[in-house]
């Protein structure tokens, strides 16, 4: 019976996605797909759903907001070219709107945001290298203003970061743990074995700099000791 009741909501809400969209009502749209995320309603649908509201946001100018439906649907598009390029337009639009706002802890929470999306997405190769490019220069530029931004606890952009750094950096999936491996850990493993020292050549000894020869203290020179009288030699 709990199983059949679920089964009709889904049906529900999937109906109610459809008219929604059919119909051009946006804000039913956009309280019918927070639902849709707990009943499980397929990929595709809660995908178009998203990018539906991302555009009806992004159209009112309400940046914040149209960037985390568009990140919704991101997440559920296996190759989400498009959707990425529309993501990325409206974090341009953001930063343009607070530029010389934002407080050196809202850029670097926005910039956190970014690179992990760009990692995920490097390590999967699943998006063009322009739509990477332009979320690598987006990351650059609220670099570069790092320094010059003023040490405010909060801004008129603080809430809107915050809520975009939540939309965009959710708990991980196993498939962005191993992106951030790949990311941070493995240069590092290929730094250590860059540095490895290599075998003299002609023979299987240890290198010139092997770790054991330089931490063996040097031998201890034999005492030499003096020769008393009666071992001297007589004339």
């Amino acid at each position: 019976m709990a199983k059949r009741t679920q089964n009709e909501t889904k049906v529900m809400y999937e109906e109610a996605i459809r008219q929604n969209i059919a119909k051009k009502d946006w804000r039913k749209l956009s309280e019918v797909m927070i639902g849709a995320e707990k009943v499980g309603v397929g990929k595709s649908l809660r995908k178009k759903g998203w990018f539906q509201v991302g555009l009806s946001e992004a159209e009112r100018g309400n940046h914040p907001s149209a960037i985390v439906a568009f990140n919704s649907a991101r997440v559920l598009d296996s190759h989400p070219d498009e959707v990425l390029e529309r993501l990325y337009g409206e974090v341009e639009g953001f930063c343009a709107e607070f530029d010389g706002i934002f407080s050196r802890a809202d850029l670097f929470v926005l910039r956190q945001a970014l690179e992990r999306i760009d990692s995920f997405h490097r390590y999967h190769a699943k998006v063009a290298i322009g739509t990477l490019t332009r979320g690598k220069r987006l990351a650059r530029w609220s670099e570069q203003r790092l320094q010059g931004a003023p040490l405010k606890e909060e801004t008129p952009a603080t809430h809107h970061v915050q809520r975009i750094y939540a939309a965009l950096y959710p708990p991980m999936t196993i498939e962005e743990v191993r992106a951030e491996f790949a990311r941070i850990v493995e240069p590092l493993i290929r730094e250590r074995l860059e540095r490895k020292p290599k075998p003299a050549a002609g023979g299987g000894g240890k290198g010139p700099k092997d770790s054991d020869d330089e931490e063996k203290p040097p031998e201890k020179e034999p005492e030499l000791k003096s020769k008393g009288k009666k071992g001297r030699e007589k004339r």
